[in-house]
């Protein structure tokens, strides 16, 4: 692989407050601890703790007997253990409403005629759920978990209950798919298939853990407020500290999106990322950068994509594809100094255009990166008409980046007009 997953070691972070620092330790410590308790599972952890920390909903889909109740029962375990309220359920096609959001108070109904459910305790008082064996629960139950999954509350005629839901972790053993099922798969934006583990040195080195009972001992984790912390951070709502995403960072995230959708295309017809997933994708960036202690994305945190862009491990080779196109592109990308620069070039006039002020350092930086393309236009007197040209007349051999280009030309032609309006 050209870029890193989350690291497997310590990394500096002095550009982090100390309190987020150490938060981010005992995150470190608590995932090596359970790499060594669950073999040949580390792509499942740092599935599990991308969800967590997005704020977003994972699947697990494996045999049974492959631990993925155990694995997920120790994270929420640790988090119970610092103050989380967590809500565990086996699925049954016998489930009913009531078995998930609590029971109708009855004296209410009969005396009032108005239903009002007692929800302690229940899926919308939790802050982090488990249902096991999801599929197994009836169409209905289904029908409101989509819903809830996806809006965070249950509407029940005029009663609208509203969840303190953060994150629901669902396993199973197999996939039902039908109208109701595959609206409910994209609610979980992180989806992984447990691999099987037929390797004897593997089965030896899971026979050992076992019969070590370290599973018995809670594993160190952070409380509710830090994870929450983390979550805005990654959505981009927290005052305390903004991760920043370069443009040029986004160009190259589109240009392998484009592409791995259009090589999905060639077998899966009606293959679709929507735009609601690419957006949350960001969330993963921002996430990526500061787990690794930075608070800027880099092209590195590009590869943590892979973990939003299908099913994990999954038949359909999504992520392989995925993973191949990030690969070839950052690649042409590193032996392409010409389009590396051309790239930055369109990057930085299409932020101009957004609402930067082309000052001297402004088009100083235009003016490298012109001749670090190889641009032959003139770009002598800084003037947004100036700089349309310059971006009208680069050659681009790359369709994505060229689609991009010809976006920046529309920004970059309203900018001129809007001061020819004012003048």
């Amino acid at each position: 692989m050209l870029a890193r997953f989350w690291p497997d070691h310590a990394t500096e972070t002095e550009g982090l407050p100390l309190e987020l620092r150490e938060g981010l330790a005992r995150v470190a410590r608590a995932r090596d601890l359970l790499n060594e308790r669950f073999v040949n599972r580390a792509e499942v952890i740092r599935t599990l703790f991308y969800a967590l920390f997005t704020g977003h909903h994972c699947l697990l889909l494996g045999r049974t007997g492959s631990a993925k109740s155990l694995l997920v029962n120790q994270i929420l375990g640790a988090l119970e253990a610092n103050g989380s309220r967590l809500f565990s359920i086996k699925a049954s096609i016998d489930d009913t409403k009531d078995n998930y959001f609590g029971p109708i108070d009855v004296v209410s109904y009969r005396e009032k005629g108005v239903k009002v459910r007692h929800t302690g305790r229940s899926i919308l008082d939790a802050d982090y759920a488990f249902i096991d064996e999801i599929f197994d629960t009836n169409e209905q139950v289904l029908r409101d978990l989509m819903l809830l999954l996806s809006d965070g509350v249950l509407q029940e005629g005029p009663t609208t209950y509203r969840s303190a839901l953060r994150t629901v972790f669902a396993a199973c053993n197999y996939l039902r798919v039908n109208e109701v099922t595959e609206a409910l798969l994209d609610r979980f934006l992180f989806k992984v298939v447990i691999p099987q583990d037929q390797d004897p040195f593997l089965q030896l080195q899971i026979d050992l853990n076992v019969c070590s009972r370290e599973f018995d001992e809670p594993v160190p984790f952070v409380d509710q407020a830090f994870v929450e912390r983390i979550v805005r951070i990654a959505r981009n709502e927290s005052e305390e500290l903004a991760v920043a995403i370069p443009t040029r960072v986004l160009f190259l995230k589109s240009i392998i999106l484009s592409t791995f959708v259009a090589r999905m295309r060639k077998t899966a017809p009606t293959f679709y990322v929507s735009p609601r997933r690419q957006a949350r994708m960001l969330e993963l960036l921002r996430l990526s950068a500061l787990l690794d202690g930075r608070t800027e994305v880099d092209e590195t945190d590009l590869s943590s994509l892979r973990y939003m862009a299908g099913i994990l491990n999954g038949e359909a080779r999504e992520v392989e594809t995925f993973v191949r196109t990030l690969e070839e592109t950052l690649r042409f990308f590193d032996v392409d100094a010409k389009l590396k620069q051309t790239t930055r070039l369109v990057a930085t006039a299409f932020d101009l255009a957004r609402g930067g002020d082309l000052d001297t350092a402004a088009w100083a930086e235009i003016t490298r990166l012109c001749e670090a393309a190889g641009v032959k236009e003139k770009v002598k007197g800084a003037s947004w008409e100036t700089l349309y040209g310059v971006i009208e007349h680069l050659d681009v051999s790359l369709a994505p980046l060229d689609e991009l280009r010809r976006g920046c030309l529309g920004l970059l032609r309203k900018k001129s007009e809007g001061l020819h309006a004012v003048m």
